[in-house]
């Protein structure tokens, strides 16, 4: 498990640079791990984030805008079908609906 090899490079001194090289991963996943999931400022246990991990996972989460939305999601996919841009989609809703706050999306909303 990853989360042992952190705790245990972690433990041995090295590097947050050297640990995330020699698991193959990005600094600023490790860190961003870290800032999550330590038990103190110095101290990180693989146990402990993995079931913090595993609690918060389950939380329901606020469900997405394209799913509650049925008349958004139907013009999002309609303009989708016609080849437009997610960014295209995103600037034009406001112009097509301007007194319908719900038909306003992010681009990166249709990405997902």
């Amino acid at each position: 498990m990853e989360r042992e090899e952190l705790s245990r490079m972690l433990a041995a001194g090295y590097s947050l640079r050297a640990t995330a090289q020699a698991m193959q991963r990005a600094p600023s996943i490790l860190s961003r791990e870290l800032t999550r999931h330590r038990t103190s400022p110095v101290t990180y246990r693989a146990v402990p984030a993995h079931q913090r991990a595993q609690r918060w996972a389950r939380h329901p989460r606020k469900p997405k805008k394209l799913v509650v939305y049925l008349r958004l999601r139907t013009a999002v996919l309609h303009l989708l079908a016609q080849r437009w841009s997610p960014e295209q989609i995103a600037h034009s809703l406001p112009q097509r609906y301007p007194d319908e706050p719900t038909m306003r999306i992010f681009h990166e909303a249709i990405y997902t």
